[in-house]
């Protein structure tokens, strides 16, 4: 698995730079150009995911994001909206846990490349 650091502030940059670099390689099928998939992981209270799609598209890279469920809410509430309604909250939120474990465990062992963001707390 490959990985990738983004500095603060240069998602633009790194996204070219990648461009030339590796994200044109053909895959073993000459005719076809390879899809990457990238997870992008960490902090969610700005818009660095929207950059970096921004920048993938202006590129018309091949490339296809995921990232963790950015709704808390929906997050929260997902294993109960998925395996049925529980009596009690805290049961709720062991079954988002458990279901929300599950996808991003599935999502970053498929990923190609996975990059993390550190908010300013933890820099």
């Amino acid at each position: 698995m490959l990985s990738a650091r983004i500095l603060s502030n240069a998602p633009t940059k790194l996204i070219g730079n990648i461009a030339r670099a590796d994200f044109r390689s053909m895959s073993s099928n000459s005719n076809s150009v390879k899809q990457w998939k990238v997870y992008l992981s960490g902090e969610i209270h700005s818009n660095w995911r929207d950059d970096i799609a921004s920048g993938i598209n202006s590129h018309s890279l091949p490339v296809s994001l995921t990232s963790p469920n950015l709704s808390h809410e929906d997050s929260d509430d997902c294993g109960a909206f998925i395996l049925g309604m529980e009596e009690s909250r805290p049961n709720w939120d062991r079954l988002g846990g458990t279901m929300n474990a599950i996808r991003t465990r599935t999502l970053i062992n498929e990923a190609d490349i996975v990059v993390v963001r550190f908010g300013e707390k933890y820099r």
